[in-house]
């Protein structure tokens, strides 16, 4: 992987988006969070926040996570459905490879465990010298973490650590 395909947007979808950018020696990380008293929407901010970061930082690729299918319908899951549509076609737009892991296994991955729970996940962050503001940044420093310790195989990621969990 050169300098140049390894600049990654990683994006973890919700009602609160966490977004880490940058390369293999570097990375910004934060949330994304709409101002309902000004009417702001997370898909106009969250396209918003994309733009300026692919601005400047000319990323090669989108990685997202896909949340787990809950068996409750409703607006949130519908929401979930239309900012993975969202990044998508942002990423198509601006010629940028797409892919998306399970957050089962990104929890897997990132802590160990499957089923870890939220904090867990932001532990496992701040171990590893992360500060995440929260649970969608913290989402988003493993998901891109994984972008660049494991390998890129069928829209998922293969730890070299998978094997002595």
């Amino acid at each position: 992987m050169n300098a140049e395909t390894s600049k990654t947007i990683a994006i973890d979808l919700g009602e609160v988006c966490g977004i880490a950018a940058g390369g293999r020696s570097y990375m910004l990380a934060g949330q994304v969070r709409p101002q309902r008293k000004r009417g702001e929407t997370i898909v106009a901010m969250l396209l918003k926040t994309l733009n300026e970061v692919q601005s400047a930082l000319g990323a090669a690729r989108v990685i997202y996570t896909q949340p787990k299918r809950s068996s409750s319908a409703g607006s949130k899951r519908a929401m979930t459905a239309d900012l993975t549509g969202v990044i998508r076609e942002w990423a198509e737009g601006h010629g940028l490879s797409c892919t998306s892991i399970a957050e089962p296994n990104l929890k897997k991955r990132f802590t160990g465990n499957g089923n870890a729970s939220f904090e867990l996940m932001i532990a496992e962050a701040e171990r590893r010298g992360f500060r995440p503001a929260g649970k969608a940044e913290a989402f988003a420093i493993a998901l891109f973490h994984l972008a660049f310790v494991g390998q890129e195989v069928d829209g998922d990621f293969l730890s070299p650590l998978a094997e002595a969990l």
